[in-house]
């Protein structure tokens, strides 16, 4: 054979060495997922096919001052190639509702769905139970990302370092206390705005919850 040819056939012959070595394992992976899910039951079939619901915690009221209410609740998102558009609201027991607001929670995310400084000229409400006013889900195709948590991973790399509290009049100007941070962008992206989501814990419960964008 002329060279060309012989590297072609060289080629060939790697190429058909991996397939023997990986990609005919690969294949007989996934015709076994494909035959296993063909032996379900449509209406599982469908059901597997679906996102799953969101897991909800219980819901949270923080007085800000200045008769001002933050409501906060934790939603965890099961789904790794879903993220869901949550439109919320939380009902005040004999009183009126939150106003709603919408949030997206990406997927295997768990996150705060929070609304912050509402004004209530009545006392502060101590219970509100959470309205989920629409859900909607998209999915994320594996053929666009085919690692989505990988995909999430490496753009939401994010630390904090010199964290201090500062108590109200420690020379502070402030009338009251503060929290100090840096906050570090360890990805290799850019970014022009990044909101943030800071929940103040304190003996592992939550006291309070803020955002920054």
């Amino acid at each position: 054979f002329p060279s060309h040819d012989m590297l072609l056939v060289g080629w060939a012959l790697f190429g058909f060495g991996s397939y023997l070595l990986g990609g005919q394992t690969n294949d007989q992976n996934a015709a076994l997922q494909i035959f296993a899910r063909l032996q379900q039951p449509p209406a599982k079939r469908i059901q597997s096919a679906a996102a799953q619901p969101l897991i909800f915690g219980d819901p949270q009221i923080f007085s800000s001052g200045n008769e001002k209410v933050d409501y906060a609740v934790a939603a965890e998102n099961p789904n790794q190639q879903w993220y869901a558009l949550v439109t919320f609201a939380f009902d005040i027991p004999e009183a009126s509702s939150t106003p709603t607001r919408t949030q997206f929670v990406l997927p295997g995310d768990k996150k705060l769905l929070t609304i912050l400084g509402e004004k209530r000229a009545e006392p502060a409400p101590v219970v509100a139970n959470l309205a989920i006013k629409d859900v909607q889900w998209r999915r994320i195709s594996p053929h666009t990302v085919s690692d989505v948590a990988g995909f999430l991973k490496q753009r939401n790399a994010f630390s904090v370092t010199n964290a201090a509290f500062v108590a109200a009049g420690a020379g502070s100007p402030s009338t009251g206390n503060q929290i100090k941070f840096t906050l570090h962008n360890d990805t290799a992206y850019n970014f022009w705005s990044g909101p943030a989501q800071i929940a103040l814990v304190r003996a592992g419960t939550l006291v309070g919850v803020e955002e920054l964008s």
